[in-house]
């Protein structure tokens, strides 16, 4: 299990970690504790990441997520 306490997490090398739970054939459980986007220097891969692996990825909406959903 990896937890987040938002997406500042996400370094260039930290995201690249994740496709590993492939090879060792186990699951990584990702939690986000809120602002996984608008905090990070990769927001949106940050949220593809998310989106596209929702099994493995659980995010809890942090008050610059509900400012972006609000925006749009």
């Amino acid at each position: 299990m990896v937890v987040m306490t938002n997406s500042n997490y996400f370094s260039n090398e930290s995201i690249e970690i994740f496709p590993i739970q492939k090879v060792v054939h186990f699951r990584i459980l990702k939690i986000c504790t809120g602002d996984l986007i608008n905090k990070g220097p990769k927001n949106k891969q940050v949220l593809d990441y998310f989106m596209n692996n929702q099994d493995d990825c659980i995010s809890v909406r942090g008050n610059h997520d509900h400012v972006m959903k609000r925006a749009i």
